[in-house]
Formats: C-alpha cells, structure tokens, sequence
C-alpha cells in the first residue's frame, strides 16, 4: 500500500512532535503515531537500547499489542533478524532478509506470521558513543507490504530523527553531569544555592537547606535570599543585580565577595557570589541568567568527628581518626602518640589516605578536610 505523498505542512508537523517528544511524560508518542497513521500502519517504534536476557531494553511506541511487545523483548529479539542495518538507509523486512543466511529467519518470520505483524520497513541510526538506535514501522498482513513511497517517506524523516535522538542523547548526558555535580557539591566544600534572573531560589544543595533552616544570618522569603543584617543585605541585594548586569550584557562578571553577620555569634559566612551558566558558542549574553552563591564558614568553632571524616572520604576507622588529628593541629607524632601507634604505622595510614582522598601532601589534606567537611560536623 503507497503512502500519499507527504505535504511541507504534514512534515513540518511531525518534526514538531519529534522535537517536542524530548520533553513529553510519553516520549515520542504523538511522532510515532502521526508516521503511523501517514503509512496505514499497526504500529511504530524507535528503540533506543536493545534488549538482552533479562534487560528490557529501552523502546518508545505506538500502537502494536503489549503482550507481543513483552514477548520480543523476552525472548524473540534473540531471533529477530531485522538488526544491524546499513546505518542511515531505509529497508523492509523481506528484502533484508532475502540478503540473509541467518537461520533464525524462519523461527522469528513464524512468530510474526502469529501475531499478524508480517511486514515491518525501518532504519538503524548510529553514532559511536552516543547510540545505536532502530526505527521500524509495522504493518498488519491485510495492510499490505511497504512500497518505494513509503520508504521514500522514511528516509525524507531520517535526519530528523537523527537530531532528535541526539539531542536526546546530550540531555541524558547534561541531566547526568549535573546530577553528580549536584551530589557532589552537596557533599563537598561549600553549601550552593542557585538564583534566576530575578534573585529567586532555583536549587539549594543539602548543605545549602541545612544552613537556611537554621535561619542564622540566612533565610528565605517568597523564594527569595534574605539576609538578617541589613547593611549585608544590601550589599548582596546590589551584588546580585551588579553580576546580572554584567552577564546580561555579556560583558564578565568578577566573583562578588559579601561576609555574612550571624546573630548567634558565631564565626560569618562568607559569601562568594558569580555567573552560573556559561553563554553559549557564538552568543553575546546567555539566554537566561543565573547566579551561584556559595557559602563557607570557618570549622574552628564547629570541630568535626571522625565519624563524618570517614563517611566523606570513605576512610577506614583508623585513618579517619589520624585524619581527624591532623586536621586540627595535631603533628604526625601527637597523632600517633594519642592513637597510641607508633609513626611508622601513623605514616602507613597517611599513605592510604592520600591514596583514596587524591591529596598529595599533609598540607592538602588538612586544607581539604576543613573546607569539605566544615559544615558538616555537629
């Protein structure tokens, strides 16, 4: 059966809802169907990580039967012959395998013929290191088989979706990226909190959410950042709208430094406020500011243990505690000597230490215990 021939505004809408389903709770669904129902099909699918024994895989769909969609991805796809095409060209089903020795041909054709699924046309998308993808339409045997028109139709869709499952792929890698960023930040250095535009929260870290409910110097109103000392609110007030400034315009924006006073006498935070986004190639300001501000306090008054040494660097019990020491002033022989080792064995410790905390000298160590863990001890 021939597709009609496929109008600009027909293309221009399934482009749409390609690009659209990036961002849909039912990824590629409404672009699945409008192809499917532009060539009379049963179904459509675009799988994205194929299936092995006990995976599922990842296959985006419309239409078909659920049952048969669990069968495949249990069993058959060990048998499906239709897989590692000519990448970027369009095929059907039978002439592939016209082409193929396979002698799972006929165990996998039968099991089609059973679910009235006999003729299937698609396409294999790859791009080494970001993914091999496989784009199939299928057809009913009272729909007849795939003609030059509906191949042609096919392949006008390729670079498109092509596009799609690329930036597919970018968005999967950023939303990764920023999540280890996230978790990262929430366990290490300084408390983060992320500002729009306008000076509203868009995210606090964990560390950030525990110094904010302490409303110590720090709080949040409607979304917004208040500070308790109002000579320090000011000046953040205008340090925020000095940065936006800045990078709205595309001009770069120096960190801006702002103490805060805390009312209960303990030591200040200290405030570093700077651009969050970087501007995109080619742009002269980005398309939406942002702002980071970081937080520190000094750990004097708020000493750690070795408990929270350990669980932050993943440290045995003994090197968290010889940690602990150093961090704090301790030599290497006080430390032995209260941990009651001699400083061979204290020496041997520091070793393994440097080895899991990536430090390089007992300088380092120290410096780096204080700022990651500095808000974290209690």
């Amino acid at each position: 059966m021939a597709a009609n021939p496929l109008r600009a505004d027909e293309l221009s809408q399934l482009i749409l809802t390609l690009n659209e389903g990036l961002l849909s709770k039912r990824p590629w669904n409404e672009f699945l169907g409008g192809v499917a129902r532009k060539l009379d099909a049963f179904a459509a699918s675009l799988m994205l990580r194929s299936p092995t024994f006990g995976e599922r895989g990842l296959m985006y769909n419309y239409g078909g039967i659920p049952d048969v969609e669990e069968h495949y991805n249990s069993f058959y796809f060990a048998y499906d012959p239709f897989v590692n095409l000519p990448e970027g060209r369009v095929f059907t089903l039978h002439e592939f395998v016209q082409q193929s020795d396979r002698s799972n041909v006929d165990v996998y054709m039968k099991f089609l013929e059973q679910i009235d699924m006999v003729y299937i046309m698609g396409a294999d998308l790859r791009e080494h290191g970001l993914f091999d993808a496989r784009f199939r339409v299928t057809r009913q045997k009272r729909q007849g088989n795939f003609d030059a028109d509906a191949k042609q139709f096919c392949e006008a869709l390729l670079p498109h979706i092509r596009t799609a499952i690329r930036l597919a792929a970018e968005l999967e890698r950023v939303h990764i990226d920023r999540t280890v960023y996230s978790e990262a930040m929430d366990q290490l250095t300084m408390a983060t909190i992320i500002l729009d535009s306008e000076g509203k929260i868009l995210h606090t870290s964990q560390l950030a959410d525990l110094v904010l409910s302490q409303r110590d110097g720090l709080s949040v109103r409607n979304r917004e950042l208040q500070l308790s000392n109002r000579q320090d609110d000011t000046q953040f007030k205008k340090a925020i709208a000095r940065t936006l400034k800045m990078v709205a315009n595309g001009q770069p924006a120096l960190p801006e430094i702002v103490k805060v006073k805390r009312p209960s006498g303990r030591n200040d935070f200290g405030m570093i406020i700077r651009p969050a986004k970087p501007n995109l190639p080619g742009q002269k300001g980005p398309m939406k500011s942002s702002i980071a501000v970081f937080l520190s306090v000094d750990a004097e008054r708020n000493p750690l243990s070795a408990d929270v040494v350990q669980k932050l660097f993943g440290l045995t019990r003994a090197e968290a505690e010889l940690t602990w020491r150093l961090a704090f002033g301790k030599t290497l022989a006080e430390a032995s000597l209260e941990l009651d080792i001699s400083e061979n064995t204290a020496r041997a410790h520091l070793r393994a230490i440097f080895a899991k905390t990536g430090f390089a000298r007992q300088s380092q160590l120290v410096s780096g215990v204080l700022r990651s863990a500095a808000m974290l001890g209690r």
